[in-house]
């Protein structure tokens, strides 16, 4: 048996070992791990002509920045007032995805920690439609006189 001060028992190797000995790339990480790629939102910016647009017409609140997941992989994001502009095409992905992974917090709860990071479109309307359609929080949700169908 090997005593705890022993020099000669196995360490466990670091994150950044670990990480190093067994790279993976973002297609490997599955896609409930993370609400959008950086590598995803890019190719799907570059396809959503009225964003690229609006990114030449005012060029005031629109920009175009650098993000990087680590010193090698860098990409180039359009933003709105530093916030992510999401693309149409992913809107429903980043909603479902942060509602479902914040427990089903409500609109307001969901829509205030997606705000933080990124910029979408009629947002509010949109997390409406997101926690109106989910089955667990219509089955949930707290019966008032507002919310109740006579």
């Amino acid at each position: 048996p090997q005593s705890e001060n022993d020099s000669t028992a196995l360490e466990m190797p670091s994150t950044r070992k670990l990480a190093e000995a067994f790279p993976i790339e973002e297609e490997d990480v599955p896609t409930w791990t993370l609400p959008i790629a950086y590598k995803l939102l890019y190719k799907e910016q570059v396809k959503d002509k009225e964003l690229l647009k609006k990114v030449k017409l005012t060029s005031n609140d629109y920009s175009i920045n650098t993000f990087s997941k680590d010193s090698q992989t860098v990409r180039q994001l359009i933003t709105y007032k530093g916030k992510i502009c999401v693309p149409q095409t992913l809107q429903k992905r980043l909603l479902q995805w942060y509602h479902k992974m914040l427990l089903h917090p409500g609109e307001t709860r969901t829509h205030e920690t997606i705000v933080q990071h990124f910029y979408l479109q009629n947002v509010r309307k949109e997390m409406h439609k997101v926690c109106k359609h989910c089955d667990l929080c219509q089955r949930t949700k707290r019966r008032t006189a507002a919310n109740t169908v006579s």
